[in-house]
């Protein structure tokens, strides 16, 4: 040999095979082993599937163009090539995080990982708390300034004993609430369409009321969690197509949107005297306490048990009590014992399951014609149908009149 055409002496072509490669063919030549190039753009493969197609240029193998495997979209991950199987799914970035309150997703146009706070997630069903979401933090509470919640253990005996203010009307004043937003002190009345509206620790107020001249604002009651107010529109014992819904502003205190309550369970008796919790409607029946779900903005009153009373009351008021309510501070129902009377101060407590506990008597003078507990401020009140009990501040629209509604001091076991 030592020509540059070959190499080895050969007889056949099959002596020179083991000279010919993917790109070139072997033949013997006068004796000699001559390497032949195959046509360009011969294919020869390699088996390696990340460097492309490779073919034949001028007798050598060149690799092809490598697959693109990367299809740009960041919220996949990188695509990567393997020899054997090609190109092959990148591994997704992590996208949640250890905060419960964010809603964490991949954003394919920002080409990252986001992670929104979302204060809904914080707080669930507990109302005494307001949440706010830290992107970093998770949950920050903060107490409901809205509303109360029992924190403590009232003592049923004393709870009506202490008066800190009292509010003087001339005639037919239902029940009050005290919007703590607003610091508002609004009322209903009997015999006058329309509810009273005005600052709380304040005198001169309208004799009448002048708010919403459209409707009787009787028994009157403030669920704060939901922002809502009921109220019977009749001087007596409302039926359940007399009770009527409405909303009531958190921060202004103003009251829109009045409609006929939607009852559940399509309930149609009568309720006598109406309580709540910071959630909850209490109708009294004559019988038990029918508790209703509320809802923010809405006119249903989801039916939820009734509470049946282990004795029954002195006085069920199926006709006409004054004040119209009874109170519920989370431990205890507070019956006033004769809603109609001009001097009995005794009131009718039961447990959370309807047992009857006691009959306590208030202190001090007058009567306690009916009974509230007030979620938004946190006090407890009572309605005189007769004017004689008062104590601590003294508000009035002009002169001390024939009705009165007491304010004992901010309740220690409500927070």
């Amino acid at each position: 040999d030592g020509d540059g055409d070959g190499d080895g002496d050969c007889v056949v072509d099959d002596d020179c095979a083991a000279l010919a490669n993917s790109c070139n063919t072997a033949s013997c030549v006068d004796g000699v082993c001559v390497l032949s190039p195959l046509a360009d753009d011969t294919p020869c493969p390699d088996d390696d599937l990340c460097n492309g197609d490779e073919t034949c240029q001028a007798g050598a193998c060149a690799p092809g163009e490598a697959p693109l495997c990367d299809d740009g979209e960041f919220c996949n991950g990188v695509e990567a090539c393997d020899a054997i199987m090609g190109c092959v799914a990148g591994v997704a970035p992590e996208v949640a995080d250890d905060i419960d309150c964010t809603v964490d997703s991949c954003d394919e146009e920002l080409d990252e990982i986001v992670h929104a706070a979302d204060d809904g997630l914080c707080g669930g069903d507990d109302v005494c708390g307001i949440g706010s979401c830290d992107v970093d933090q998770g949950c920050l509470m903060e107490d409901n300034p809205y509303l109360v919640c029992l924190t403590g253990d009232p003592d049923p005996s004393v709870v009506f004993n202490d008066i800190e203010s009292t509010y003087y009307f001339s005639n037919n004043l239902s029940n009050m609430i005290w919007h703590v937003g607003s610091n508002q002190i609004l009322g209903g009345h009997y015999s006058q369409l329309g509810y009273y509206s005005f600052p709380a620790e304040m005198s001169g107020y309208s004799q009448f009321p002048t708010q919403d001249m459209s409707e009787r604002y009787a028994r009157l009651i403030h669920i704060p969690a939901t922002s809502l107010v009921i109220h019977g529109d009749t001087q007596f014992a409302p039926t359940a197509a007399q009770v009527r819904v409405g909303s009531i502003d958190k921060d202004t205190g103003v009251i829109s949107g009045m409609q006929a309550a939607s009852f559940s369970d399509n309930f149609a008796g009568s309720c006598n005297l109406f309580s709540n919790s910071n959630t909850q409607f209490f109708c009294y029946d004559g019988a038990g306490i029918r508790v209703y779900d509320t809802e923010e903005g809405s006119n249903v009153l989801t039916y939820v048990e009734t509470i049946a009373l282990s004795q029954p009351l002195f006085e069920a008021c199926a006709s006409f009590c004054f004040g119209g309510t009874f109170a519920w501070d989370g431990k205890y129902f507070y019956f006033p014992y004769d809603g109609n009377a001009s001097n009995e101060r005794r009131y009718t407590v039961y447990d959370d399951s309807g047992v009857f506990v006691q009959t306590y008597q208030a202190t001090g003078a007058g009567a306690i014609d009916g009974t509230y507990f007030d979620w938004s401020v946190g006090h407890y009140a009572i309605h005189d149908g007769y004017g004689g009990r008062s104590g601590g501040a003294i508000y009035t629209w002009g002169n001390n009149g024939d009705d009165s509604q007491c304010y004992g001091p901010k309740s220690s076991e409500h927070d």
